[in-house]
This record gives C-alpha cells, sequence and structure tokens, in this order.
C-alpha cells in the first residue's frame, strides 16, 4: 500500500511493515499480538490467526494512518503511536480509503460501507454481495470500489454500479474492468486493473490500455 510517497506492507498477526531507503522494511511496533496466539489450545490459537490479519491501509499523511483486518478491527496511527478504535461492527473489513472529504470509509466482507468523521462511524450502506470489494481508492471526490463482479463508486449515498453512475460516466468496455484500483501520488489519475485489461481515466475521461475481450 502506499500513502503519499510511502509504501507499507501488512501481515499476521496485526503487522505492519514500512519501506525504507536501502530496500529495509521497518516495522511499527506497538500493536500487540494477540495473547491466544501463545495459548496452548489448538482451538484458540486456530481462532486468533483467523481473527488477527489486516487487509488494507490508507492515509491521510505518513503521521495520519488507518489500518482495518479481521473482526472488525480499525486501528489508528498518529504519528506516534498505534491505538485501537471503536468500531460498531465485528465483521472482517477488506479496504480502508481515506477521502479528500476528511472523511475514512470501509467496507466490510459483505460489501457494507461505513464512514468515520471525528470519531463518529455512519452506516453509508448495508451490503449483501458474496464477494466483498478487493480495493478501494478516491478520485474525483468520489469513493471507487472494485472486485471481480465490477466497479461501484459512491453516488448520491449509494454505491452505483460504474456504467450507471449520472456523474462520471464509464464506458461499458471500461466497467468491465476491476479488481485494483490505484491513484497516482498527484491524485491526477486513476489506474483500474483486473483480470480482463487495463484502463486509465486522467481526469477527463478514460482510456482503455488493453482488454482481454479483444
Amino acid at each position: 500500500m502506499r500513502v503519499c510517497s510511502k509504501l507499507y506492507a501488512l501481515g499476521s498477526p496485526l503487522r505492519i511493515f514500512e519501506r525504507l531507503p536501502r530496500q529495509t522494511w521497518k516495522e511499527h511496533t506497538g500493536i500487540p499480538i494477540p495473547s491466544e496466539l501463545r495459548s496452548r489450545s489448538d482451538k484458540l490459537i486456530t481462532k486468533a490467526i483467523g481473527n488477527s490479519g489486516f487487509n488494507d491501509l490508507s492515509g491521510f499523511s505518513g503521521n495520519d494512518l488507518y489500518a482495518v483486518g479481521d473482526a472488525g478491527a480499525v486501528w489508528h496511527f498518529n504519528g506516534t503511536a498505534w491505538e485501537k478504535l471503536p468500531f460498531p461492527s465485528d465483521r472482517k473489513l477488506y479496504t480502508v480509503t481515506c477521502g479528500g472529504d476528511g472523511c475514512v470509509y470501509i467496507t466490510d466482507i459483505t460489501g457494507t460501507v461505513w464512514k468515520g468523521c471525528h470519531g463518529a462511524w455512519e452506516l453509508v450502506e448495508q451490503g449483501h454481495q458474496t464477494l466483498p470489494y478487493a480495493d478501494a481508492a478516491w478520485f474525483q471526490d468520489t469513493l471507487w470500489c472494485a472486485n471481480d463482479d465490477g466497479m461501484r463508486a459512491l453516488e448520491n449515498n449509494r454505491m452505483v454500479a460504474a456504467h450507471l453512475l449520472e456523474k462520471h460516466a464509464v464506458p461499458d468496455a471500461v466497467a468491465r474492468i476491476s479488481h485494483c484500483i490505484d491513484v497516482s501520488p498527484d491524485g491526477k489519475k486513476m489506474l483500474v486493473c483486473g483480470g480482463q485489461g487495463a484502463a486509465l481515466h486522467d481526469g477527463l475521461a478514460w482510456q482503455l490500455l488493453f482488454s482481454g475481450n479483444e
């Protein structure tokens, strides 16, 4: 994951690493390893392993990071220390995105979307998906999410299929391309790619880079 110009890697149990110069990595400390992993009970250890992974990280800056993961885990880094935040769900969280509106957007295993502002969490849309969002990003004042079923964006407080958007119309050929989303460091371009191809948005229009359907 990239926040501004810094790269991060996530692992289990609840591990976060930051890329440093000279191809080295620094582990962020202060996030305790679940005590169940030290248990003599195989059942407790297995359960802890399944509930102690991070799945995504985002940030407003290197001193304002959010990481989300299993069992409703939401952690915040203030530049000095990590703190676990209260969250209204214990479901597995898949994506987190720090928006240009100053809010934090989180999606869970069902595609449910949460919005956090000033320490309070609001349910934006209740999801019923069988496939969670694999990636999410903030682009052109909009939350974008994608998985292998397609790409969606938050419009009028609901997640709308990309080809049905009113404000950010997406061509059908591009709407079928989804899975991973990345935005350039300057925020001016968004790349979407997946098993069916790749497409680039330059802030004005979509460019289909290549497609497996051709």
